[in-house]
């Protein structure tokens, strides 16, 4: 470290000229994933009707948005008709994600927050 930089706050800027746009959202998304506020949902539904709009609905009225979804009904370990589904959510921090499963729970949804992607 320079000795007439020590005490003080620093900063970094980074911008196109020393970082490529992919790298840079790159970063971004792996921080917020860190942060918890993006965040994959993994279900085990009945393959009915009505399944997806509920559990997107529990979503929106909870202030999250969906950015990904997954939806398996073949090829898997789950019985016939029924499907596994991966939604990624974006939500505050944390503690919102927590809030999220306990509405889903409560309205009868089986999940698990999978691993950081």
């Amino acid at each position: 470290m320079l000795d007439c930089l020590r005490g003080r706050k620093v900063g970094l800027v980074i911008c196109g000229g020393n970082i490529a746009s992919r790298l840079l959202s790159t970063l971004i998304l792996r921080g917020l994933v860190c942060d918890g506020r993006i965040t994959p949902l993994i279900f085990e539904i009945d393959d009915t009707p009505g399944q997806l709009s509920g559990i997107w609905r529990f979503i929106g009225e909870a202030g999250a948005s969906v950015i990904e979804v997954i939806h398996q009904r073949m090829m898997q370990s789950v019985s016939l008709k029924k499907a596994d589904l991966q939604i990624v959510i974006e939500a505050r921090d944390q503690k919102h994600v927590e809030e999220i499963e306990t509405i889903l729970r409560d309205n009868g949804f089986k999940l698990r927050i999978a691993a950081a992607i």
